[in-house]
């Protein structure tokens, strides 16, 4: 491995979101030190602080000290291989048989961020969509998540052959193999975000026309999966089965992620939620019943336990639920 690849890794992580998630106690810059029982006394002061832009910890009573990755070892008491693994699934990186680390996302992602900035915000037709009686966001929410709509398809095209290769937007799944828009009908796009970029997207239609859901060709990720890292252990997270049900349950309060299907899930992901209160809570059907098992035994396969939140019989999901507790 070279010590530029180990960089990627040290760079991508704020120390003190990583601090909170596993478990450590922190205040403003200082946390109370994992290598306590080495201090004098058993010393457990908020002696452990964090410096050069959160990239680095040192503890001015033991010692101990170094980047987010000695952070991790020490915390978890693991050695560098399994550290690495574990801190490749944050950043968006993984470690190949050959030992070297190498970008998940090999295509180049440009163009979902060229074309959310493009599009950036919605049209009136799309907020009546994402705010009424069928989605029940705010527009506070839907500012939140960055929710665009593509309001000339046409212009949107020419503007991103313009500025990209064809090939390249083909081979991500902006342009068919006609060149033209791929959400030509799937107007409203939700993007995906790991480490803060765009790495996925996914388009809805609002016209009643099938299929009501199209995705960029690119490797899936889990929806506003940014959030785990910023969760202390023990805080409760759900696993929703579509990313509305994850952005409503959000927005009245609650830490959520979102698959697209069990098949999307990776069980390389089972370990970003180590600690936490994880919550199934996927769509109130027989599939949706399955699926919870199927999920359910991925996580124990790996040695966590999920809870299983049971909707009343008369809600299709966790959208459908909160809509009705609105209008009462």
């Amino acid at each position: 491995m070279s010590e530029s690849q180990l960089n990627k890794i040290k760079e991508s992580i704020d120390i003190i979101d990583l601090a909170k998630r596993l478990g450590l106690e922190v205040k403003h810059k200082q946390a109370r030190c994992f290598n306590y029982a080495k201090h004098k006394n058993n010393d457990n002061n908020f002696s452990l602080g964090f410096y050069e832009n959160n990239t680095k910890f040192k503890c001015f009573t033991c010692g101990v000290s170094g980047s987010v990755v000695d952070l991790y070892m020490g915390v978890k008491g693991v050695d560098l291989k399994t550290a690495i693994k574990d801190l490749s699934d944050i950043t968006g990186l993984e470690v190949l048989p050959t030992k070297r680390i190498v970008e998940k996302v090999i295509k180049n992602t440009e163009p979902l961020e060229a074309l959310a900035e493009h599009c950036k915000g919605v049209d009136s037709e799309t907020l009546n969509y994402l705010t009424g009686d069928k989605r029940g966001l705010s527009e506070l929410t839907i500012e939140r998540f960055k929710l665009f709509s593509i309001k000339d398809y046409n212009e949107v095209a020419d503007y991103l052959k313009k500025n990209f290769k064809v090939k390249e937007l083909q081979d991500i799944g902006l342009l068919n193999d006609k060149e033209n828009l791929t959400f030509y009908k799937h107007k409203v796009v939700v993007p995906f975000y790991k480490a803060g970029k765009i790495v996925f997207i996914q388009g809805r239609r609002i016209d009643g026309g099938t299929p009501k859901y199209i995705n960029c060709s690119l490797p899936v990720v889990l929806f506003n999966i940014d959030k785990l890292l910023k969760l202390n252990k023990g805080d409760t997270v759900y696993i929703c089965e579509g990313v509305y049900d994850a952005m409503i349950l959000e927005q009245y309060g609650y830490n959520a992620v979102a698959i697209l299907g069990v098949q999307g899930f990776k069980p390389e992901w089972v370990g970003l939620f180590k600690g936490l209160n994880t919550v199934l809570c996927l769509d109130n059907d027989t599939a949706g019943e399955e699926e919870t098992k199927e999920l359910a035994s991925i996580f124990l396969s790996k040695g966590i336990e999920v809870k299983v939140k049971e909707l009343p019989e008369e809600f299709k999901d966790v959208t459908d639920y909160f809509l009705e507790r609105k209008t009462k």
